[in-house]
């Protein structure tokens, strides 16, 4: 995917990405996650068996508009 316009400058969009820090504290871009959030009695979420895809993420040099995408 080609970066995007903003939609609101009209500018090109510069990539990146949102990290999650995980257990033993290591990061890893962030992912989207099918359904409302579900905690296990440890109060971590459940994404087991649930449909994932990584987040892109795009700001806006002029503006610092960010646009998030799935796919």
């Amino acid at each position: 995917m080609d970066p995007p316009k903003c939609q609101r400058c009209g500018v090109e969009m510069q990539p990146g990405f949102i990290t999650e820090v995980k257990p033993q504290h290591y990061m890893q871009p962030a992912s989207w996650i099918a359904g409302p959030p579900e905690e296990t009695w440890t109060k971590n979420l459940k994404v087991a068996g649930k449909e994932q895809h990584p987040v892109r993420a795009y700001r806006c040099s002029q503006c610092g508009c960010l646009e998030f995408y799935a796919f």
